[in-house]
């Protein structure tokens, strides 16, 4: 049986900015710091492609549940997109998914789940989003629209496997063509999905330094994370 290990999105911002090779010293202590002008440009190069936050309730969504136990997902997303999920517990060192992992919070509603709180953050009011969702961002060093997609069937894994590669595989040639041209990749992904007649919502100007420090804030208030999948093994 596969087994997925995960670490916490800060952890791996605060190595990247810990390497030799930036000249930096010294761990980042205060989450703030880890966003100053001149880290996020290091960041940026460390982190050059896209982020994708899955928002999801563990036992309302059991198929993204699954198919994040599964070990697919940072397959699936390629090396351009790094996806991002909550999780129930701090994850500062790399950290197993088990049997009872997300489990703490089977028992919050869908209406305070830290993860819808989280993306709602990214949109004004009264924009009503359907959940569970994936929402696309870039960029540590502007404002930008993010775009979130609804999973529409978030009972079953297999579609949900299957939708998550479809928009990875879009989100990822919009990535290229951004490279390419020098347009914005949302914009681009945006038009890529207008093609496709996927439905979509654009969130307001929001900075990924704002963004990211307060949901620190508010997963360490809950003891819990923003993680990646970091490796596999069996």
């Amino acid at each position: 049986m596969t087994r997925v290990v995960v670490v916490s999105l800060q952890t791996l911002l605060e190595d990247a900015l810990a390497s030799p090779h930036k000249n930096l010293a010294g761990d980042v202590r205060a989450i703030e710091d880890l966003f100053s002008p001149e880290n996020r440009k290091v960041l940026k190069q460390h982190f050059p492609g896209i982020f994708a936050f899955l928002s999801f309730h563990p036992g309302a969504d059991s198929g993204i549940t699954s198919y994040i136990r599964t070990g697919t997902l940072s397959s699936d997303a390629g090396q351009n997109i790094m996806a991002l999920f909550t999780f129930d517990s701090r994850a500062t060192a790399p950290t197993v998914l088990r049997d009872q992992s997300f489990r703490s919070w089977l028992a919050l509603t869908t209406t305070v789940h830290p993860s819808y709180t989280l993306v709602r953050s990214m949109f004004k009011d009264p924009v009503v989003l359907n959940f569970p969702g994936v929402i696309f961002f870039e960029d540590f060093l502007q404002e930008q629209n993010p775009i979130y997609i609804h999973i529409s069937d978030s009972s079953n894994e297999d579609a949900v496997r299957q939708q998550m590669r479809s928009l990875f595989a879009l989100a990822n040639k919009a990535y290229q063509s951004s490279w390419e041209t020098g347009n914005n990749f949302l914009d681009l992904f945006a038009q890529a999905l207008q093609k496709e007649r996927i439905d979509y919502e654009r969130g307001r100007d929001v900075s990924l330094r704002e963004w990211f420090v307060n949901a620190f804030r508010i997963l360490s208030d809950k003891t819990s994370d923003i993680v990646s999948i970091v490796s596999l093994f069996k």
